[in-house]
Parts: structure tokens; sequence; C-alpha cells
């Protein structure tokens, strides 16, 4: 079976914009199951894509716009080829204290860090969640029921949340400008927040599965550096374009430093308010 996924956005701004930069997460994921045949990637002043992939090995589309401009439309195409399936076969109803265990298990959430990791636009405390999951019932009727109270409780409106807007804000509201970001920040935000994980336990085995890997000579040059940063007692600024390891560089150097036992902090700099 074979089917096409399109996507449009237009941006228009209120003055001129130049040396801008937009990074897009949109091909759809390959696997057993489906590959993309085709992707195409246009944008209406022609400026150059760069294809590449993200920390998370997620394939991302970058545009570096070098003219000044106030409007740009962004327009993607991928034709998928997919085997025929039910993805709903494996689960049912039925309450599994075997899959409850599973999501609980620090493999589990090792294997899907990229999804479970905690930021300040995906986060809740336990007793900041509205939304509590029914031990009675199973994970998927727990998720549906999730996705449910969302639409319920939420409507769509402009102008009362924005791209760095908090769940805590996104519930005190009602509201939101966009189901996806909803989905994104609420969504996740709830559904790790009944998860309980235990991210002291999964951090510290995170720390010791990253490592440089490579043997070339600019890989060894940039293990030299590390080591000798890791020893110096000041401030480091690691530079490079998305997907090129500056947070693997900062685990690593913090690992081999004196400072190893203390916490290892992550912080989105783009979510972060001037206030």
């Amino acid at each position: 079976m074979e089917y096409t996924i399109k996507y449009k956005a237009v941006n228009t701004y209120d003055a001129l914009i130049d040396e801008a930069f937009w990074q897009f997460l949109l091909r759809p994921e390959e696997n057993t199951t489906q590959n993309v045949r085709m992707a195409r990637f246009t944008n209406s002043a022609n400026a150059i894509v760069d294809t590449s992939t993200n920390t998370f090995g997620f394939p991302i589309c970058r545009v570096h716009l070098k003219k000044p401009l106030d409007k740009i439309s962004f327009e993607a195409s991928y034709i998928i080829s997919k085997q025929i399936e039910n993805p709903f076969s494996a689960l049912d109803s039925v309450v599994n204290s075997v899959h409850q265990d599973q999501i609980r298990s620090i493999d589990f959430k090792i294997e899907h860090e990229r999804f479970l990791s905690a930021t300040q636009l995906t986060q809740l405390l336990a007793d900041q969640a509205p939304f509590s999951f029914d031990q009675s019932r199973s994970l998927f009727d727990n998720l549906n029921d999730l996705n449910s109270w969302l639409y319920h409780n939420f409507s769509f409106k402009t102008k009362v949340t924005d791209v760095n807007t908090t769940p805590v804000e996104f519930i005190e509201k009602g509201a939101s400008f966009s189901t996806d970001k909803l989905l994104n920040y609420v969504y996740r935000a709830l559904e790790t927040a009944n998860l309980k994980e235990e991210r002291d336990i999964i951090e510290n085995k995170l720390f010791h599965s990253f490592e440089l890997v490579g043997r070339s000579q600019s890989i060894i040059k940039v293990k030299k550096i590390i080591e000798k940063l890791s020893n110096a007692d000041s401030r480091v600024l690691i530079s490079g374009p998305t997907g090129s390891g500056k947070e693997l560089v900062a685990r690593k150097i913090h690992k081999l430093s004196l400072r190893d036992k203390k916490p290892f902090v992550v912080i989105n700099a783009a979510s972060l308010k001037e206030k």
C-alpha cells in the first residue's frame, strides 16, 4: 500500500527578517512496516535545504535564509510504502500487570529516554497533574481516557498561549492555540507524570552509555580536548550545528570531571522566558 503525506506552512512577519533559521522534523518514521519512497521539501525563497539527523536520531530539514523577506512558505511531500497491518492488534483493554511493570522498568525508560525526558515545556509534578491513571484499567484504556479528557477540558483559541507556554499554564488557561502543542506538551507531561520516572537512577545509568565513537584524527583530537577541559575549573562554551553532539561532549566533560558526582542539569534555552 502507498500513501502520500503533504505539509504546507506560510509564515508572515511584521518586519523584514534576515539570516533566519528554520528547522523541520516532518519525515515519517521508517521501520519494518513502512519506508519513505520519495521525499521532497521546498520553500518559496528557494533557500538551500540541508538534511541531517538531530541528537535523538530523527531526520530533519534545515533552512537558512540569506535574504530579507516578510513572508515565506514551506512545502513537504512524502510518498510512503507501507505493509497493511492493524496497529492496535497488540493492544487490548485487558489489565496486564506485566505491561505496568515494563513501563516502570529502567530498561524501558532508557530505551525511550528521547520521548520521556523531562523539559520545562513537558514536565508536571505528580501533585500538579489533574488527571490520574486508573490502575484497574489497562494502559491502552488509560491513554484513551487521557486523550478524551484533553479534548473535553480544553478549547482552541488564538492569542491565549504561545510556543513557550508551560503545561501548568495550559491547564490554568484551559485553552491552546494549537492541537499539536496541546498534545506535545500537556499530553506528554500528564503521561510522564503518571509513569513516575526514577530520574536519578535513569540519568546515572545513561551517563555510562554516552561514549564518543570513532578513531579518526578529528575524534582523537576532540577526546584530548575533553580530557583537558575536564580538569579545568572554568566555564566551557561548546558550539556547533544541531545534531553535531554538543550535549554528548558536555556530558563527557562532566563525567570525567571532579563534579561527576553532582547532577548534570540540561536546560533548553529556547524554552526560557525573558522574565
